[in-house]
């Protein structure tokens, strides 16, 4: 069976400029506010960013049982951010990984740092607008002090 067959249909990510960000966070930005999705990006990006090297070094020394549970973490963080495309490489690896096949772990991590590139670039040029949203909003807000009360 060829490693295509593990590989999920995944959507497109290298769009960054244009890269539609999850339904998911523009909701919660409009539920919870810029702030509160902005705080939750970062916690992801650092999440991925102390996970995948993890990942990546486990699988280069063959300790599949590590690299299921750090993809494990990795899979749930990104679904819950509705980053399909991470959370399904990472279900396949995980699953991989359970089922001691190595090659196929080894060609998805691969898979996995690529697609992360991309995801962390569409998620960064998204928190800069909300950042500059954010910004821009603050700044035509009049301070507390200075609101007439009536």
């Amino acid at each position: 069976m060829s490693i295509e067959a593990f590989i999920p249909t995944l959507p497109e990510t290298r769009q960054e400029p244009d890269w539609p960000p999850p339904p998911v966070l523009e909701q919660l930005t409009q539920d919870l506010g810029a702030a509160f999705v902005i705080e939750l990006i970062h916690a992801f990006l650092d999440h991925f960013a102390a996970t995948l090297p993890i990942v990546c070094a486990a699988t280069a020394r063959g300790d599949l049982g590590t690299v299921a549970k750090e993809a494990h973490s990795i899979k749930g963080s990104a679904r819950q951010l509705e980053v399909e495309v991470i959370g399904a490489i990472c279900e396949q690896i995980e699953a991989l990984a359970k089922e001691n096949k190595l090659r196929e772990v080894q060609l998805l991590t691969v898979r996995l740092e690529e697609e992360s590139n991309a995801v962390e670039r569409g998620l960064g040029a998204y928190l800069e607008r909300l950042e500059a949203q954010q910004s821009a909003s603050t700044e035509l807000a009049p301070p507390l002090g200075n609101r007439e009360v009536e």
